[in-house]
C-alpha cells in the first residue's frame, strides 16, 4: 500500500482517513485478511457509497475511486492524437482488408515514449501522415499500404526518421524565383 502526495490529496479532497483508505486498499486488492483488527466504523465508507451497506464490499465508486488512486493513466493525449492516425488495417478504398496494422496498444505506448524523447509528437504525427499518403500513393498493382509494419515496430524501429529528414530536406531547400 503507497501512500504519496496524489493519495494524500484524493482522501483529502473525499474527506477520507487513512484508515479508511486502509480499508479500501485491502478490499480492491482483495487481501481481506489485513482487516483482521476488525474496522469498527464503515459508515464514512458507505454513506460515500464506496462499501455496499449489508456486504460491506467494494462497490463500483469505491472500484473506481482506487482504479483513479492506484492504476497509472495508459494514454497521454498526444500518444492518442498519434494512435488515431495510425490506420487500424491495410484497407485501402481499392483494396480489402488482409490485416490489422495497429497491434499492441500499450506495447507501442511504450515505444511512443520513447521516441518523444528524440524528435516531437507533431513530428511523429507529421512522418506517420507522409509515410501511410506515401504507402497509399504508390499503391498501383499491389497494396503498399500491407508493407506498414505494427505501430509498436514501425516506432521501435524508428520508420519515422527517414521522413522526418525528408520534411527538414524539403523545408532547406532554397526558394528559386522565375521573373
Amino acid at each position: 500500500m503507497v501512500i504519496n502526495d496524489k493519495v494524500l490529496q484524493k482522501l483529502n479532497t473525499e474527506n477520507l482517513s487513512i484508515e479508511d483508505y486502509f480499508v479500501l486498499s485491502a478490499k480492491y486488492t482483495k487481501e481481506n485478511w489485513l482487516l483482521l483488527y476488525k474496522v469498527k466504523d464503515y459508515s464514512r465508507l458507505i454513506s460515500k457509497r464506496y462499501l455496499s451497506e449489508i456486504s460491506k464490499q467494494l462497490s463500483t465508486e469505491g472500484r473506481s475511486f482506487m482504479r483513479d488512486i492506484l492504476e497509472k493513466p495508459l494514454i497521454n493525449s498526444s500518444f492518442e492524437e498519434w494512435w488515431k492516425l495510425y490506420p487500424s488495417t491495410d484497407k485501402t478504398e481499392w483494396y480489402i482488408r488482409t490485416r490489422s496494422l495497429r497491434g499492441n496498444k500499450p506495447r507501442a505506448l511504450v515505444q511512443y515514449e520513447n521516441a518523444t524523447k528524440e524528435v516531437s509528437p507533431e513530428q511523429l504525427e507529421e512522418a506517420l501522415t507522409a509515410h501511410v499518403t506515401s504507402l497509399k500513393a504508390n499503391s498501383g498493382r499491389s497494396n503498399e499500404l500491407s508493407f506498414l509494419p505494427h505501430a509498436e515496430r514501425w516506432l521501435r524501429e524508428a520508420r519515422y526518421l527517414p521522413w522526418i529528414s525528408k520534411r527538414d530536406q524539403n523545408k532547406k531547400l532554397p526558394q528559386i524565383d522565375v521573373d
